[in-house]
C-alpha cells in the first residue's frame, strides 16, 4: 500500500480559515502588538525624557509623545538639538496654520479680542523662528524665545476671557502653542 493511500486526509487541499477563524488571529496578532510593543528607538526615548521632564503625570506624558511622534520626522532625531530644531520647526509650521485660522475667523466675527489674537500670532510665529536662529547658532536665547511665544499665546487667551468670549478652536490653538513651549524650551536646555 502506498503513503497517500494510507493517510487519505493528507491528500485533501487545506481549507481557507473561516471568518471567526481569521477574526479570532486578528484579534490575537493585535493583542501581541499592543502588549509586546517594538523596541524603542533612540528618538522615542529623547521624546519620552522631554515629556517626563516637561509633564510630570504618565497620562500627559504619554499624550506628550504621542503627540511628538505623529509626525514621522520626529524619529530621525538622534539628539537633543535636532529634536529641539523638529520640535520648532513644527511649532513654526503650526502657528502659522493656526495664524491663518484665526484671520479667517477675524474676517467673518471683526471683534477687538479676535483680531488682537491674529496680531499677536504674528508674535509667536517670530518668536518660534528667533529660537531656531538662536539654536543653529549655539546661542543661549533660544530657550527664551520659545517661553516669549507661549507669553503671546497666553496674553491671546487672557483678551479673550476678559471680552467674555468663548471661541475653544483658538483656545486650543494657544494650549497647542504652549505645548511646543514648554516642549522646546526644555529640550534646548538639555543643550546647556
Amino acid at each position: 500500500q502506498s503513503t497517500a493511500n494510507r493517510h487519505p486526509q493528507q491528500q485533501q487541499k487545506m481549507k481557507p480559515p473561516s471568518k471567526i477563524q481569521a477574526l479570532v488571529l486578528s484579534a490575537i496578532t493585535l493583542l501581541l502588538i499592543i502588549n509586546f510593543p517594538l523596541p524603542t528607538t533612540a528618538a522615542s526615548k529623547l521624546v519620552e525624557s522631554i515629556c517626563k521632564e516637561v509633564f510630570g503625570s504618565s497620562s500627559s506624558i504619554s499624550t506628550c509623545v504621542k503627540s511628538i511622534e505623529f509626525d514621522p520626522r520626529s524619529s530621525s532625531a538622534t539628539n537633543f538639538h535636532d529634536l529641539a530644531k523638529f520640535a520648532l520647526e513644527a511649532a513654526i509650521t503650526n502657528a502659522t496654520d493656526s495664524q491663518n485660522y484665526i484671520n479667517e475667523m477675524a474676517k467673518r466675527n471683526s471683534t477687538e479680542p479676535i483680531k488682537k489674537c491674529a496680531s499677536l500670532y504674528e508674535q509667536v510665529i517670530s518668536s518660534f523662528k528667533n529660537a531656531l536662529i538662536e539654536l543653529d547658532a549655539g546661542h543661549d536665547l533660544a530657550d527664551y524665545y520659545c517661553l516669549i511665544a507661549s507669553d503671546y499665546s497666553n496674553e491671546c487667551e487672557t483678551l479673550l476671557a476678559r471680552s467674555q468670549i468663548e471661541v475653544l478652536s483658538i483656545s486650543s490653538r494657544n494650549n497647542i502653542i504652549k505645548f511646543y513651549s514648554y516642549f522646546s524650551a526644555a529640550t534646548i536646555v538639555k543643550l546647556h
